[in-house]
């Protein structure tokens, strides 16, 4: 059984790219951080699961405490940062694209 870090981690995209990014934590035993939420800007996927986690809007993040943001749409990912740096007020280096992810928790 995995150990799971004091570190939230929050997804933001729930497509095709996040399908892959979830294959791939899935493989590998060095993510093991605690996974909270997966965001998205589409609001016809609020309030479902993206393997059991809830879809929410970026509006519900100030219910959560986080500590990692992972962008998981490289098709966004700059609008995705900016929106979280710039509109949500998120401090830079909280933010990650998922190769950052990656090599931070295999780092640890």
């Amino acid at each position: 059984m995995k150990e799971i870090r004091s570190e939230k981690v929050v997804f933001w995209g729930a497509g095709v790219f996040a399908e892959e990014v979830w294959k791939q934590i899935s493989e590998f035993d060095f993510f093991n951080d605690q996974y909270v939420a997966v965001v998205d800007n589409n609001s016809i996927l609020w309030d479902k699961e993206f393997h059991s986690l809830k879809i929410i809007s970026p509006l519900k993040l100030k219910e959560l405490t986080v500590d990692i943001f992972v962008i998981t749409s490289n098709i966004y990912e700059i609008e995705i940062k900016n929106q979280l740096k710039y509109d949500l007020n998120v401090s830079e280096y909280k933010i990650y694209s998922f190769e950052e992810y990656k090599r931070k928790s295999f780092a640890k």
